[in-house]
């Protein structure tokens, strides 16, 4: 097993690279879940098998005076389009539209405000330029611990009814992958996940920000691999 760094863009550019390569059973790709579908290659990749989820964060900035849900909802209905919202990606943007659905807010007065990756939405939290975001866990954790933004939900503890609630790394072939080869990744990820003491690396590595997290948690696999 060879890791082919393929960093940028929040995954971008190593998912774009994997879904060029031929279907031969030899290309693997370890990525975020939401990350397909933030660049909408759902349809290059046969999904093998999760490896580790968290949860997705709701986040407010420390100016925001946003504590919890009942905070952002009341703020939203009061003042309709005058809280920022920033959005690391189109998944990210659905669970923004699908909150509003279950708080009855008017998803057609949400300012969502792009930004390339989570890193930057949570800059801006930070500096106090976006009100309130949705954020992976290995972000909003340590960010909070250090008093830089409040965590104001943890959507699949709460809202189990909220689409796609949690996120995590995943493995994935290019589509049309020979069957057995995926069925082969399949068993042996299932092997690795028995593994206790790998598993609590991951959950550590996992909680670790970006990029040391993502590199810890390659690390892991492959040295399980070898």
């Amino acid at each position: 097993m060879v890791p082919e760094y393929k960093p940028g863009a929040s995954g971008s550019v190593g998912l774009q690279y994997a879904a060029t390569e031929p279907a031969t059973g030899h290309t693997l790709v370890i990525s975020i879940i939401s990350d397909l579908a933030a660049n909408n290659l759902q349809d290059k990749f046969d999904h093998v098998t999760a490896l580790t989820t968290t949860s997705v964060i709701l986040a407010s900035s420390k100016s925001s005076k946003l504590y919890a849900l009942g905070d952002v909802v009341r703020a939203e209905s009061s003042m309709p389009g005058k809280l920022n919202w920033g959005v690391a990606n189109n998944a990210l943007s659905r669970m923004t539209l699908n909150l509003a659905d279950l708080t009855n807010l008017d998803k057609n007065r949400i300012v969502q405000v792009p930004y390339t990756g989570a890193a930057k939405v949570a800059q801006g939290l930070i500096t106090g330029d976006i009100d309130v975001a949705f954020l992976p866990a290995s972000i909003a954790y340590p960010a909070s611990d250090n008093n830089f933004m409040n965590i104001v939900e943890v959507s699949d503890t709460v809202h189990l009814k909220l689409k796609n609630k949690t996120d995590g790394y995943a493995l994935h072939m290019p589509k049309n992958t020979n069957a057995d080869a995926a069925k082969y990744w399949s068993n042996f990820i299932e092997r690795f996940q028995a593994d206790m003491v790998v598993q609590q690396q991951l959950k550590a590595a996992y909680m670790t920000p970006l990029p040391t997290g993502q590199r810890q948690l390659e690390t892991y696999v492959t040295a399980w691999v070898k």
